[in-house]
């Protein structure tokens, strides 16, 4: 930053991402929904985002836009009784990701992207057993199986591409 003023902080930039990363979860999970089981339930990509957040940035990244992304979404939607679950699993998932990744698209990225998605699905599961009852929970892990596990391919993906063609976005700070 020295003789360059121009430039954000390193911690600006985090917190401008993360709050771009919030609105793309709220968005991609929003607007891009498809029905799936039946009417109440729906497959959406804020998942990907989620990701490819944590990937990016770190423990702290994937927390962050996991809970505040994912319990928006669900007010905006309508769906308030699902809110404190998102806020919980997905902020949990995002945690996990960044935590247990390096960001480089390698294998450890593919490991962590496993244990978050088991974690959504479990954590999902729970949610549905206390909300719906046992007989939803089926339903819920499959639907929670296939959106966890695209949601990780997307990412994978899209993070690789990220940080081959513009390394500076990734963001993961010291100790992440």
């Amino acid at each position: 930053m020295k003789g360059d003023h121009m430039l954000l902080s390193v911690r600006s930039r985090q917190m401008a991402i993360a709050a771009v990363m919030i609105a793309l979860t709220v968005a991609a999970t929003t607007l891009l929904r498809v029905p799936a089981f039946g009417s109440r339930l729906f497959f959406h990509f804020g998942e990907a985002v989620i990701c490819t957040a944590a990937l990016l940035g770190g423990r702290r990244m994937g927390a962050t836009v996991g809970a505040v992304g994912s319990a928006l979404a669900d007010v905006v939607l309508g769906l308030m009784v699902w809110a404190p679950v998102s806020l919980l699993v997905h902020g949990f998932e995002g945690y996990v990701i960044g935590r247990m990744s390096d960001g480089r698209g390698a294998r450890k990225d593919v490991v962590a992207l496993a244990h978050g998605t088991g974690v959504m699905i479990a954590g999902y599961a729970l949610g549905a057993w206390v909300i719906y009852g046992a007989a939803a929970v089926p339903i819920e892990v499959a639907r929670d199986l296939a959106q966890g596990g695209a949601g990780a391919a997307i990412a994978w993906f899209v993070t690789s591409a990220i940080t081959r063609a513009c390394p500076a976005l990734s963001i993961r700070g010291s100790g992440e």
